[in-house]
């Protein structure tokens, strides 16, 4: 009886062991069956995203569509490549696709590259593009696609590359793009994308690339891009960014390019650029750019490329430039700069200073400098002077302009004068026969490219009239010759104007004041020497001077 009863319990053991394990086996074999099925699924998911992306940009007339469509394993479709039986990467630049990017292509959620550039495709890119979230690189530059940059594209956390440059793309930079902080290069140039740029760019520590050039962007240069330690380029020309140059760019130490000329730029070159030890090329044309170089431009020793030109800068040229010995390019041009250093450029090729207030004693030390020099074309120098003189008086000219080789010729009515060859020209007892336009030109025997012009003088003749009560164009002033105190009385139609100023025999403003809403005006000249002066009442668009002697 004992011996029946163990029988029994192994019997009801051995039921319970076998059934537990069948329960388990078949749970084992729902799984892989479920996982082959979604496998599968996955797969023919990828196949039907491939389908749609042939049929919707013109896959009949590509340049290579081998195995595309066919009964042949995906991975031997054209630019298509396929890891654990998923699609990893599209590849189909340069392939005559023309159409638009399918929806579809979002179901590619293993795809790590998508590379579509140089073809013809339109349309938006669909905002599925946010379901990639495994893309590392996103490559659709050269084509026609329109419409905004979807705002899901900050789905792509795992993105190093954007390149979406040579489009018709619009709109704002979405803000999402702050949340790819693995990306290494942005490259949106040649768009119509418009608004500022985002703050939030200054999230992307690891760039290097930020390309945004030839936009409509405006606003301000956002602060936070001096967070980007990584940054090797900048490039955001050909925009309407406006404000300053930024302190913070001197945070950038592994730039190797700046370049934000087209813009609309202004304030001066923050010292803090002399930072940028490892800048190459650094170009701020065509900006509003004002005040002077500041000298730390010398600490940019491996910078090439140095182009300044087309803004307000003044003063002079630091001669902390000469630090620069692999520079090869330097425009300065169309400033008002006003002194240039003797300079020693080893590597420098071509050089432009043309349309500055320079004379020859800034371009003589430095003639050969480049292999191509360009300086014509310097500011007229003087001052504008129209003026009414008493027949009989004397008059004289004179035009200071510094260089140790230079040539004087004046000219009346614009034809020389053949005896006025020096920088003063007297006109003694003057006729009515002596009224008209008079300016000077000054050459140089070494700077023979250049020609510098004085400003006009007009002068008209009147009779002789009592030298303390000269009355002009309704403006009255005496006594004149003075011995320090002048007076000035002005018709009602030259009230509320610009300014008065009084400037010395060489052309230098010495008085500055607001022509104020009132008929008198004094000017206390006792603090000056004895000679001749001029006075000048600005008036709107128009301009009155007349000579001032204090004795």
């Amino acid at each position: 009886m004992q011996h029946l009863i163990i029988y029994q319990l192994v019997l009801i053991y051995l039921s319970k062991f076998f059934v537990n394990k069948m329960r388990k086996l078949a749970l084992l074999g729902l799984v892989i069956l479920y996982s082959t099925i979604n496998l599968y699924g996955q797969r023919q998911q990828d196949s039907l995203a491939l389908v749609a992306l042939y049929n919707s940009a013109g896959g009949i007339n590509w340049t290579d569509k081998t195995n595309w469509l066919s009964s042949e394993p995906i991975n031997t479709w054209h630019g298509v490549k396929v890891l654990n039986n998923r699609v990893t990467e599209v590849n189909l630049g340069f392939n005559n696709l023309i159409g638009i990017i399918p929806r579809e292509i979002g179901n590619l959620t293993n795809l790590q590259s998508l590379v579509l550039y140089n073809n013809q495709l339109s349309g938006s890119i669909p905002a599925e593009i946010g379901n990639l979230t495994n893309l590392q690189s996103l490559t659709l530059y050269n084509s026609q696609l329109s419409g905004s940059i979807p705002s899901e594209i900050g789905n792509l956390t795992n993105l190093h590359v954007l390149v979406l440059y040579n489009n018709q793309l619009s709109g704002y930079i979405p803000t999402e793009i702050g949340n790819l902080r693995n990306l290494t290069h942005i490259f949106l140039n040649n768009n119509q994308l418009s608004g500022s740029i985002p703050a939030e760019i200054g999230n992307l520590i690891n760039l290097a690339y930020l390309h945004l050039y030839t936009n409509k962007l405006s606003g301000p240069i956002p602060a936070e891009i001096g967070n980007l330690i990584n940054l090797q380029s900048l490039v955001i020309y050909s925009n309407k960014l406006s404000g300053s140059v930024l302190t913070e760019i001197g945070n950038l130490i592994n730039l190797q390019r700046l370049d934000l000329h087209y813009n609309q730029l202004s304030g001066s070159i923050p010292k803090e650029i002399g930072n940028l030890i490892n800048l190459s090329i650094l170009d701020l044309n065509f900006n509003a750019l004002s005040g002077s170089i500041p000298t730390e431009i010398g600490n940019l020793i491996n910078l090439t490329r140095l182009w300044l030109s087309s803004n307000q800068l003044s003063g002079s040229v630091p001669g902390s430039i000469n630090n620069l010995t692999k520079l090869s390019e330097l425009n300065l041009s169309q400033n008002s700069l006003d002194e240039l250093p003797s300079l020693a450029l080893p590597s420098l090729e071509t050089f432009y200073i043309q349309s500055n207030h320079l004379t020859f004693e800034d371009i003589e030390p430095n003639i050969n400098i480049a292999k191509v020099f360009e300086y014509s074309g310097q500011v007229n120098i003087g001052i504008q002077i129209d003026t009414i003189l008493n027949m009989g008086e004397d008059f004289t000219f004179m035009v200071t302009c510094s260089g140790a080789n230079n040539q004087y010729q004046w000219y009346y009515n614009s034809v020389p004068i053949p005896t006025a060859t020096s920088n003063t020209y007297t006109i003694s007892n003057l006729q009515t026969s002596d009224a008209g336009l008079y300016y000077c030109t000054v050459t140089n025997t070494i700077a023979t490219a250049l020609t510098i012009y004085s400003r006009n003088t007009h002068i008209s003749i009147s009779a002789p009239t009592d030298v303390n009560d000269i009355e002009f164009i309704g403006i009255k002033i005496y006594p004149n010759p003075t011995e320090g105190l002048l007076k000035i009385e002005l018709e009602k139609d030259f009230h509320g104007g610009n300014s008065i100023e009084v400037y010395d025999f060489y052309g230098k403003r010495i008085i500055q004041k607001p022509l104020e809403d009132r008929f008198y005006h004094e000017i206390d000249l006792s603090r000056f020497p004895n000679g001749i002066y001029y006075l000048r009442i600005k008036n709107g668009k128009n301009s009155y001077s007349r000579k001032v002697i204090i004795h």
